[in-house]
């Protein structure tokens, strides 16, 4: 199915206090300056010129300007990298997007919109060279703003106002204006195959002027089978294979419900409820599942009525719209995709799709994606119904999905920031350091981990292109705020720019791989598994010192609880690690340090965490993993015998115990010949437990249950003496008293 592909960005911020509009563009985040964690004497950063907003700081763009330079003595910012950018132009007579002494950045620009002398090899659009852009002869424009946003992000000089510097503000532009204007220009779609001609005529440039290239795509779409098959993900794998790193954007449909899945089994149906979420012409409905499985699909209408696929090309007439269901295979997949077309707009409620296995094998999963040619955004959305999730996990757009894509997610590294009006503005829905609660999330269809990698994408301050009117809520007249995963994937390509320039051999492989190994773990990424990784985060935060020369050491205690603090010795200095808390620390390549950390045991509510010795010694980046174990407390009372098994176990094993004897009778119990014998457990909430292994999920106080018997005849017989000898008693008692009596009278007849 062709895709419909548009800008991977929440919007331009308009009006006051940051309203978003609905444009498909993802974009940038808040940053603070970081306060780099180096041991003592390792590294100490000078101090620092005024970068892209905060952002540039945040991943360590800053510090690697100031401290790093290349094999030649050259202030390590990019310079020697192409960067090229396909998306919606740039503004050329930006002063950003030149260098200090006047000269445009961009070195060529295609503009695919356009008639002129398109360039070699192609048969449309215009190209510009370096001469006619800096002589004001091309006349591209970016009516858009989202282009001169990305381009900035990653390249910015900084020159418009001494501020902004983009990651590599060394490195020089080749730009692809790609795509057309939707709904009077408030949305932004792009053709697969024109991208793909940029794609090419970018590795043609880079080839003629020998120069390494990054490709930033700040792009992308719902539709397709999220798994490496599709053209635009095809030709990514191919400019990997040229020695090009692309960075694509992940998208912005983790909140959209725009992703939904189940399981289907042999002669089982779902139905799968949709609906417009604003007024639309047409809408899609992608349904994938594995090649080896067969399923049919049913639409219908809100008017009730069904048409069952596949329909011929020219689709199905019905009341509500014409509907066409056409399926494909792909070497992963099966897809069917049903659209649905109006010669105005369609209804936005009581669409639904029933998905009907039709084989006799297994169950199986499939996967479904929706979108529409909508203004808004987002546009289309799947509602809850019974046999399916909506899923936020999967919803990673093509092309960031390609195995050649190294895709980006968005975190926040700013919520507000002040006007030129000089009033703040404020987002308090976003909190700094957290995953952008809209940043795609992976996996892939066919089960591989996305994003790779996660940078700034929540409100980033970057040029304004001039071509657009300005807004109360821009930081000055050259800058404006945009927010998305648009704005993180900038800051990733500009990265690897600075890596390129300081190790210039280094291949597609060993970038990808610097990038997960040194990525920066923190509190909110937690510690990912390093052949796994997090759909959420990739492998951590960009980190361009550990991209260049540094590597980092992340360690963590996670088991222990943050009310705790361990010790722990690097290089032979003691330090603090709170419980729950993650550490990073970077040093300089070529260096060894060793982490360790002794037995130390912590104690709590009848819990004990008990660290192991370790030791381990890092050249490269790496995790640093003491062993917390978690041991429970049993406690055992009874009123007789003797208790076994009382004391700590490992959580999950297994408690055996015992009270012996299991009867018991002394003392004056023993001379009444009574006998106590042990019956059962009873744990702190008086449940019976029984005498078999208890496994240790939490601490347990267990109290024994004991039973009273009479074992023989001796009872009986001291109850008979006992009871004769009151009698005596009584006897001798009354005796006495007559006794007392004769003797009175005897004194009263005197």
């Amino acid at each position: 199915m062709p895709q419909r592909i548009t800008l991977d960005s929440l919007g331009a911020i308009t009006g006051s206090l940051g309203t978003v509009t609905t444009v498909r563009v993802p974009s940038g985040s808040l940053e603070e300056i970081v306060r780099l964690d180096f041991v003592s004497g390792v590294f100490h950063p000078r101090s620092l010129r005024p970068s892209l907003d905060v952002s540039a700081s945040e991943i360590g763009a800053t510090f690697v300007w100031q401290n790093v330079t290349d094999s030649r003595d050259r202030q390590v910012d990019g310079s020697g990298v192409l960067i090229g950018v396909v998306d919606t132009g740039v503004d050329l007579s930006h002063p950003d997007l030149r260098f200090p002494n006047g000269t445009s950045k961009v070195l060529f620009l295609w503009d695919q919109t356009i008639t002129g002398k398109p360039p070699e090899g192609f048969s449309y659009g215009i190209e510009c060279s370096w001469s006619q852009i800096n002589a004001g002869e091309c006349p591209e424009k970016d009516t858009y703003g989202h282009g001169t946003h990305v381009a900035s992000i990653a390249a910015s000089s900084g020159l418009a106002t001494g501020k902004y510097q983009g990651i590599a503000p060394g490195a020089t532009l080749l730009v692809v204006k790609s795509g057309a204007p939707l709904c009077g220009g408030g949305s932004w779609t792009f053709d697969e195959n024109s991208i793909i001609d940029g794609l090419l005529y970018l590795l043609e440039k880079a080839s003629a002027l020998k120069m390494r290239l990054v490709v930033n795509l700040s792009l992308g779409g719902n539709i397709g089978g999220h798994d490496d098959t599709s053209p635009l993900e095809i030709a990514l794998d191919y400019l990997n294979g040229q020695g090009v790193i692309v960075v694509v954007s992940s998208g912005n449909e983790a909140d959209n419900q725009g992703h939904a899945t189940g399981l289907l089994s042999h002669s089982s149906s779902t139905r799968v409820i949709w609906g417009l979420l604003a007024e639309a012409s047409n809408a899609i409905v992608d349904v994938w599942y594995p090649n080896d499985r067969e399923i049919s699909a049913t639409l219908v209408t809100p008017s009730g009525e069904p048409v069952r696929g596949p329909t011929s090309s020219s689709g199905t007439e019905t009341s509500d719209g014409r509907v066409t269901i056409a399926s494909s295979t792909t070497a992963r997949g099966k897809e069917l995709a049903i659209v649905v077309q109006a010669g105005e707009t369609l209804k936005t409620s009581g669409w639904s799709v029933v998905l009907n296995s039709v084989d006799d094998g297994p169950s199986f999963r499939w996967d479904a994606w929706v979108d529409s040619d909508s203004c808004a955004y987002p546009s289309v959305a799947f509602s809850s119904g019974e046999g399916y999730t909506i899923d936020p996990n999967g919803t990673v757009s093509v092309p960031a999905t390609s195995n050649g894509a190294i895709a980006v997610g968005a975190y926040v590294s700013r919520n507000s920031w002040t006007n030129h009006l000089g009033k703040g503005v404020l987002a308090g829905a976003y909190h700094v350091g957290e995953i952008a609660s809209f940043s795609s999330r992976g996996p892939t269809r066919d089960g591989r981990t996305k994003p790779e990698i996660s940078a700034p994408g929540i409100f980033i301050l970057a040029a304004r292109s001039l071509d657009l009117p300005p807004s109360d809520d821009d930081p000055d007249q050259y800058h404006r705020v945009l927010a998305g995963t648009s704005m993180a994937a900038p800051h990733v390509a500009g990265l690897i720019a600075l890596m390129l320039q300081y190790r210039p051999e280094l291949t597609v492989k060993e970038v990808r791989s610097l990038l997960i190994e040194g990525a920066y773990l923190d509190n909110f990424t937690g510690l990912p598994e390093l052949n796994k990784g997090s759909n959420v985060w990739g492998w951590g935060k960009a980190d361009a010192r550990t991209g260049t020369a540094f590597f980092r050491v992340s360690t963590m205690l996670p088991l222990l609880p943050s009310m705790f603090t361990a010790n722990l010795t690097i290089d032979r200095q003691r330090r603090g690690l709170n419980g729950e808390e993650v550490m990073t620390l970077r040093f300089m390549s070529g260096d060894a340090h060793t982490f360790q950390v002794n037995g130390q045991t912590f104690t709590a509510n009848a819990t004990r965490y008990v660290i192991t010795d370790r030791s381990d010694v890092f050249s490269s980046s790496g995790v640093f993993n003491p062993s917390v174990r978690i041991q429970y407390l049993l406690l055992l009372d009874s009123p007789y015998g003797v208790t076994e098994g009382q004391g700590w176990y490992d959580t999950g094993s297994y408690a055996t115990f015992v009270v012996n004897p299991l009867e018991t009778s002394s003392g004056f119990s023993q001379i009444l010949g009574v006998t106590y014998s042990f019956d059962h457990w009873v744990d702190e909430q008086g449940n019976k437990v029984s005498s078999g292994p208890l496994v240790m999920d939490s601490p347990h106080s267990l109290r024994a249950v004991w039973n009273s018997r009479l074992s023989d005849l001796r009872p009986f017989l001291l109850v008979g003496i006992a009871a004769a000898l009151v009698l005596i008693l009584g006897f001798r008692r009354r005796r006495a008293r007559r006794h007392q009596s004769r003797d009175l009278n005897s004194s009263m007849l005197e």
